[in-house]
């Protein structure tokens, strides 16, 4: 999903609230509400969008990564693709439609991680990673419309959590 570079910190903190901390490591910036605490594998994660970005021939921008819960990502597609129901993930590329750049901002819902962590019986560190992931391929560039190519593309985004693993 593409939209315009509005996105600023003090939206974020709108759309997170006022315990919004934030962790910066090489150009990715992860945001989440302070009540989440701040047990994230900020290595893995940082691992992950520079393996994606590498292996998908594109140049890294900002990457900004932002935690959340249902509700937030529920408004979010709602307000940005008029689907009025919640998602596991969301991501906005900000690259200016570069075809060989991204970057952008991807918003999980803690609430997803922990719930599809336990039908999978893996850790919440993992599913999270996976999320991530798949919206760090939309900001690649990939796509998916129907079951067959959304298995090849969490299939894709598996290969790259893998690899940190």
């Amino acid at each position: 999903m593409t939209r315009e570079k509005t996105t600023t910190p003090v939206r974020r903190r709108r759309l997170i609230g006022d315990k919004m901390q934030q962790m910066t490591s090489d150009g990715i910036t992860i945001c989440y509400n302070g009540d989440a605490g701040s047990e994230f594998p900020l290595e893995a994660i940082t691992a992950v969008i520079k393996g994606i970005a590498h292996g998908e021939d594109r140049i890294r921008g900002d990457i900004t990564v932002i935690l959340a819960d249902d509700e937030l990502l529920r408004q979010l597609n709602r307000e940005w693709l008029g689907l009025d129901t919640t998602t596991d993930v969301l991501s906005f590329d900000l690259s200016d439609d570069s075809a060989d750049r991204a970057e952008g901002e991807i918003y999980v819902s803690l609430d997803r991680v922990h719930s599809q962590a336990k039908e999978r019986c893996d850790r919440p560190e993992n599913e999270l990673l996976r999320l991530i992931a798949h919206g760090m391929l939309h900001l690649c560039g990939r796509r998916h419309g129907d079951d067959v190519s959304l298995r090849r593309m969490i299939d894709r985004g598996e290969k790259y959590v893998q690899m940190v693993l």
